[in-house]
């Protein structure tokens, strides 16, 4: 069962490597109340030896005295300042273990993951009731930790260049569509990934090309667990949907869509999207908008 968190958790995640996750979750870290007690994490995992040692390759993130930071017990020496430390979980990872620190003064620190979903899911329990807002920065084109974090919602950021764009103009018509979806908390009572009942088609494993050419002929209904067992392109998507009444059970919260522009003029990359899907961008928003 998905664990309600009841709009207080915040994932940023992103359409690939490098896109600017860490820069946007500075950018929102820098707006939130230095009253109000922010836990910040991460689900991506680096890589072992250099990559995951070198401050150079993933931007730390600049916390404020009193919150609190999942990090890795073998980055500990590397914090300039004074801290708390909370809890240290018996999971190795990276040569080391996950610690929730508190910091007691202003500082940059590197986050590490727990190493999964579920991981991350028990420590988030841990702290949940003793915090006021918990910001996860995702990993590349990583959204299924929303599955795990009931009412959690999230950002998605994008870089766009001219190599990219119809891939990331697909991307966001598909998570766009997703939205439209209607939401039934319908739980079948049934065992496996799948039940075909007539008219009705209950998935709660994948929906891949080949899981769609399976569903019988008289199925009406499909109903899926969330966007994050989605995993068709967007033509195929369309087809779908235009085919059945599709429904999800669980919501996903998408609150915009980060636009880093790179060698692309702004009104040609909008030409390509409706007006409401317009309204979700945020263009560079440490100098366009604020966040709320």
């Amino acid at each position: 069962m998905a664990f309600d968190t009841k709009g207080k958790v915040f994932f940023i995640t992103g359409f690939e490597k490098n896109c600017g996750k860490t820069t946007f979750l500075n950018y929102l870290l820098s707006k939130q109340n230095s009253h109000q007690i922010i836990f910040c994490a991460t689900v991506g995992v680096d890589a072992k030896g250099k990559d995951f040692l070198s401050e150079d390759l993933k931007p730390n993130i600049k916390v404020k005295k009193g919150w609190k930071v999942l990090t890795n017990s073998s980055l500990l020496n590397n914090i300039k300042t004074n801290f708390i430390v909370n809890e240290v979980f018996d999971v190795d990872i990276l040569g080391g273990k996950p610690v929730v620190l508190t910091l007691l003064e202003d500082c940059y620190v590197r986050l590490v993951s727990a190493g999964s979903n579920l991981s991350l899911l028990n420590i988030v329990k841990v702290f949940y009731n003793t915090v006021d807002k918990i910001f996860i920065d995702g990993s590349f084109d990583r959204i299924t930790q929303i599955s795990v974090f009931e009412n959690s919602s999230f950002y998605y950021v994008f870089k766009v260049n001219p190599s990219n764009i119809k891939s990331v103009c697909e991307k966001i018509m598909l998570l766009e569509s997703f939205c439209d979806i209607e939401v039934k908390k319908i739980n079948p009572d049934f065992n496996g990934e799948f039940l075909n009942d007539g008219k009705n088609f209950y998935l709660k494993g994948a929906l891949t090309y080949s899981r769609v050419e399976n569903i019988g002929k008289d199925v009406e209904n499909i109903f899926i667990n969330d966007i994050t067992k989605v995993f068709l392109d967007y033509k195929s998507w369309k087809s779908l949907i235009s085919r059945y009444k599709v429904y999800f059970t669980l919501k996903a919260n998408l609150l915009n869509y980060v636009i880093n522009l790179y060698d692309i003029n702004k009104e040609e990359f909008e030409k390509n999207f409706e007006e409401k899907t317009l309204k979700k961008f945020l263009y560079n928003p440490y100098e366009y908008r604020k966040i709320q």
